[in-house]
């Protein structure tokens, strides 16, 4: 399944008036219902990457980056996380790494400490 699949392009173009955010959860844990929320980025082609920036109004979220030659079907397919993002403040966060990849999941283990994540953008550094 998905979450507000519709709003993905909004974490992509530049504007900060824009958002993909995830469903609203009671706990920060999703709920309990579930161990993550995903957000898959493609590139046109395979590229050596070094960093990830998101910026978000959230705060209090955790994530983990992962970056592979494609979308994989399942988190196991991606295998091991290549960077990781403490507790986000409202702003800015950054996880710097070295990977090579065409797809990238920025995979959130703990939502906003509202129990939602939004994300205003992201970009990636190669």
């Amino acid at each position: 399944g998905g979450e507000h699949g519709d709003e993905t392009g909004n974490a992509i173009d530049g504007d900060p008036a824009t958002a993909w955010t995830s469903e609203t959860y009671g706990r920060p844990d999703w709920g309990g219902l579930k161990g993550g929320v995903g957000l898959i980025l493609t590139l046109d082609a395979a590229t050596a990457l070094s960093a990830l920036e998101v910026d978000s109004s959230s705060t209090g979220w955790e994530a983990e980056v992962y970056v592979k030659g494609g979308p994989a079907e399942t988190l196991a397919d991606w295998g091991d996380p290549v960077g990781t993002f403490e507790p986000g403040d409202g702003s800015t966060a950054r996880s710097e790494f070295e990977a090579d990849g065409a797809a990238v999941l920025l995979w959130f283990t703990r939502a906003g400490d509202n129990g939602q994540m939004v994300v205003e953008d992201v970009r990636l550094e190669s």
